[in-house]
């Protein structure tokens, strides 16, 4: 294996102003190791262990749809890839695999926060790396997404090859496509709420996401507040509050906005009702970013 050291990381246009003791501190904190080829350095539907830098080598990215799967782009040496300071998701939606001997350095997931809080330069930079490197670019999201709706549509006009209208059409067709699929669909019928509890609930998600003024935070601020609201998901036992957490932030949700939907609901439907409170935000913020995109 190739030593990595902070001058080679500092070789890289994103890391020219990180500290070389920042960057020495991750080195010394991550996992060094070799992929063969062919073996799988991320596995769609499986947790995002960590932050992978490439060292050496490449690594295919791929969707897996009815019909196989599909390659929509690739990482290489000095390109980083997995879960970042601006990720907004812990479960992996691709699958990365490697077409020759790899070479990886892997950042665990779980202490990102970590890095955010004592390394405020290397934190930026790998924003900054992820935007300026496409980590997972429009144009791989477009493909994700359209993915969603491949069996339900037949592109076979010519507007469908047209970027700009295809990503306005899908927007629609997503939102209604996952809307109507939600992952906690049956439990939230299960639930069976009266029109009345349903009504209130609408009215708190509608106030919230109707406000003008949004949290600016900075990149410390972030996992802090992120963090109050994940406090405040664990007391009600919500699942995949990690997720949920980073997405509220995000659309500038409180804890007395999660207090409120809660104090509507039975103990046992609190969980299942913001993760499809979650799911919903998600499918909106995928839409708008189609419609950035055209």
């Amino acid at each position: 294996m190739e030593t990595v050291t902070p001058e080679w990381l500092q070789s890289i246009s994103s890391f020219h102003d990180v500290p070389l003791t920042q960057l020495r501190w991750w080195i010394a904190n991550s996992n060094h190791f070799m992929l063969e080829n062919d073996a799988l350095l991320i596995s769609s539907g499986e947790p995002i262990k960590g932050t992978y830098m490439i060292i050496k080598g490449r690594i295919r990215v791929s969707l897996a749809l009815a019909c196989g799967l599909r390659t929509i782009g690739s990482f290489s040496a000095k390109e980083v890839l997995g879960y970042l300071p601006c990720s907004t998701s812990t479960i992996a939606g691709i699958n990365g695999q490697a077409t020759e001997q790899v070479q990886v350095m892997m950042f665990p997931s779980e202490r990102m926060n970590e890095l955010i809080d004592n390394n405020d330069k290397l934190a930026k930079a790998l924003v900054a790396m992820a935007y300026s490197t496409n980590v997972f670019p429009a144009k791989q999201q477009l493909h994700e997404m359209s993915s969603v709706l491949e069996k339900n549509t037949n592109p076979t006009d010519l507007e469908y090859n047209y970027t700009p209208f295809t990503n306005m059409r899908l927007t629609n067709s997503l939102r209604r496509h996952l809307q109507l699929h939600p992952e906690t669909f049956e439990k939230l019928s299960a639930a069976k709420m009266g029109k009345e509890v349903l009504g209130k609930v609408n009215s708190i998600l509608s106030e919230v996401l109707s406000r003008n003024i949004k949290p600016m935070l900075t990149l410390m601020q972030w996992p802090v507040y992120e963090n109050e609201l994940r406090a405040c998901l664990d007391k009600y036992y919500v699942i995949n509050s990690r997720e949920v957490a980073e997405m509220f932030v995000e659309y500038g949700f409180t804890c007395k906005d999660i207090d409120g939907i809660a104090k509507l609901l039975p103990a046992n439907y609190v969980s299942p009702v913001l993760n499809w409170v979650n799911n919903n935000l998600i499918v909106e913020k995928m839409a708008n970013g189609l419609l950035d995109a055209s």
